[in-house]
């Protein structure tokens, strides 16, 4: 896999992550505390495992990479962090090679890529991909084309839900934005009302019912909703699955439903439009289980 080339992947790399809004003019609160530096943290986590195809992080890498505060300011969420990458050349050699700059500089390609075409599908175009030659990604939105480091793809499908998430903590009227910031000119994942506003894609319910073998392990009997496994060859792909009930149905049959290997259940689809996947299947509508 070919990497970005830099002038130095090895410099030191310090982060500014800010935070504001009505939400800490008495102070910071410890949840959004929390949120921000976990936020900024599987930013990066998620850039390396995106370039490594790997799901996560062993507990040796952690040991070597890893975001380390220094301190947070009053009336925001405001502290310096320094990327910490030690001792990783001849035990990581990616993560050797890539240095602190190497991984910033992929988290923020990915991040430009994931507003380029969440944007593009909130003005209605769904975006077109061709890998070149060369190992570069071609990205159309409808009118315009962007060229990226082919790995990037990657990076942005890793840290895609982390931004969503994100997003909807700044939607928010108590937030008004997330900064991750070298304190470079143009050299920033911001993430303000407007940007906000292009990872709220709208979802649908699809009106043709299905049929599905499956397994219900997760029900909440309060707020109506859990968790199903569909069992391989069916109309969907053998995966878990939310589900929500649809309308006043007995909560008993979902609980005993949990004591036993397969039920079937009708119900809808609720998909979503994915930009990096055409579709996203949000959850299940479940109509009936029997």
């Amino acid at each position: 896999m070919s990497l970005i080339v830099l002038e130095d992947p090895q410099r030191a790399v310090a982060l500014q992550l800010y935070m504001d809004g009505t939400a800490f003019e008495t102070g910071i609160p410890v949840h959004l505390l929390v949120q921000g530096f976990q936020t900024s943290q599987s930013i990066l986590d998620r850039a390396y495992l995106g370039l490594a195809e790997k799901n996560r992080l062993t507990v040796e890498e952690r040991r070597h990479f890893y975001l380390l505060s220094r301190g947070v300011k009053h009336s925001s969420l405001d502290g310096m962090m320094d990327l910490v990458l030690s001792g990783v050349q001849t035990t990581f050699p990616l993560l050797g090679a890539l240095g602190p700059a190497g991984i910033w500089e992929y988290s923020k390609q990915a991040y430009d890529l994931l507003k380029f075409v969440y944007s593009a599908v909130k003005s209605g175009q769904q975006p077109t991909y061709v890998n070149a030659g060369d190992g570069t990604l071609s990205v159309n939105n409808g009118t315009q084309t962007n060229i990226y480091d082919g790995p990037v793809y990657n990076v942005a499908k890793m840290t895609q839900n982390v931004y969503v998430d994100m997003a909807r903590h700044v939607s928010d009227d108590s937030i008004n934005s997330f900064l991750l910031s070298d304190r470079s000119p143009g050299s920033q994942i911001r993430i303000a009302k407007d940007e906000a506003a292009f990872f709220d894609l709208p979802s649908t319910v699809e009106t043709k019912p299905l049929e599905l073998e499956c397994e219900i392990f997760d029900f909440n009997k309060f707020e109506d909703k859990g968790k199903l496994r569909i069992i391989e060859g069916q109309a969907l792909p053998a995966n878990d699955y939310r589900f929500s009930v649809v309308g006043d149905q007995a909560d008993v049959k979902y609980i005993e439903a949990m004591l036993r290997k397969s039920v079937r259940v009708t119900c809808l689809k609720e998909v979503r439009t994915d930009p990096l996947a055409n579709e996203k299947i949000v959850r299940l509508q479940v109509l009936k289980v029997a």
